[in-house]
């Protein structure tokens, strides 16, 4: 968020104080059920009962500040790549070696990482904000390796012939967050979106 922890526990306080309660729940995670997440939840006027039977309704903070919490700004809205843009190296292409791994082309100012040599991302592809994405790890690729016009190889063990919509994952209805992930603004980062 780009606060402290202090002013963070001075502004929950804050919140407790006008009525706000916190609560801990344990919610099962849908690939292994046995595993559970948890979350704090600050609500209003609400139980841990209808938190937890409302978990669908939890979002995260969707908002940072650069200057210590004197201006707050919010997270801007998702960029999409073209189809074309997007070449799939297939698994009889040596995509299935590097399953889940998208090459980025060096240079691209929306596909930037900063300092980072690699990171866990979401790149919305389609028209209108995306309608489908890319999930996994991005690294920077060789320029050599890109065919023309395209700034990201994603490779899959998905057999040539399969089209690019059924490569990618399809975007989620839920328009405050389409990839059914938390988001981590990273200071300084221009994050591939």
């Amino acid at each position: 968020l780009g606060v402290t922890k202090e002013k963070l526990r001075a502004v929950v306080q804050k919140l407790k104080d006008e009525g706000y309660e916190q609560h801990v729940i344990h919610v099962p995670q849908v690939t292994n059920p046995n595993q559970k997440t948890t979350y704090k939840v600050l609500v209003k006027d609400k139980t841990a009962k209808d938190v937890f039977q409302n978990v669908d309704k939890i979002r995260p903070i969707d908002f940072h500040t650069s200057d210590g919490g004197t201006t707050m700004e919010q997270l801007k809205p998702f960029k999409s790549l073209d189809f074309d843009k997007v070449h799939i190296r297939y698994k009889e292409d040596g995509g299935v070696d590097k399953d889940g791994v998208m090459e980025l082309r060096p240079g691209v100012p929306d596909l930037n990482m900063g300092n980072a040599h690699y990171a866990q991302v979401r790149i919305a592809v389609g028209p209108g904000g995306g309608t489908h994405y890319l999930k996994g790890m991005a690294v920077y690729g060789n320029e050599k390796d890109f065919p023309k016009g395209t700034d990201v190889i994603f490779n899959t063990n998905k057999s040539k012939g399969t089209p690019k919509e059924k490569v990618l994952k399809e975007m989620k209805a839920d328009k405050d967050n389409p990839f059914g992930a938390s988001i981590k603004r990273q200071a300084d980062v221009a994050t591939p979106s």
